[in-house]
């Protein structure tokens, strides 16, 4: 069971520093736009490493174990940010998870009325 943990952390960490490798090629900068349509709201967030990682982390993997159980959230954790990857590199669709992140996490501070 420890080492289903330490390979979610060890993807997490791979995938936050696929996701800002990938932001800076792109634009200069660790930055992704988030577009709420909900809301109405476009909002730029500056990513560093530990706090993506951390995002992911409970975004997406603490999300699951939530929704499915223990063992079945971190298998599917694991399948997920496996997808996201492809050796080192951020996929299309890590892409489309990490968006996917990022805009439950701004939409639920808009919800809360907690600055931007």
């Amino acid at each position: 069971m420890m080492e289903r943990t330490t390979e979610l952390n060890h993807l997490c960490s791979v995938l936050a520093a696929a996701c800002i490798r990938h932001l800076v090629r792109e634009s200069g900068r660790p930055a992704l736009l988030v577009d709420s349509e909900r809301y109405k709201v476009h909002a730029v967030v500056m990513l560093e490493q530990e706090s993506t990682e951390i995002c992911i982390r409970k975004g997406l993997v603490d999300l699951l174990i939530g929704e499915f159980g223990k063992e079945q959230g971190e298998v599917t954790a694991r399948y997920m940010l496996r997808l996201s990857l492809d050796g080192d590199e951020i996929t299309e669709t890590g892409l489309d998870i990490i968006n996917s992140i990022f805009l439950d996490g701004v939409e639920s501070r808009l919800e809360t009325g907690e600055a931007l």
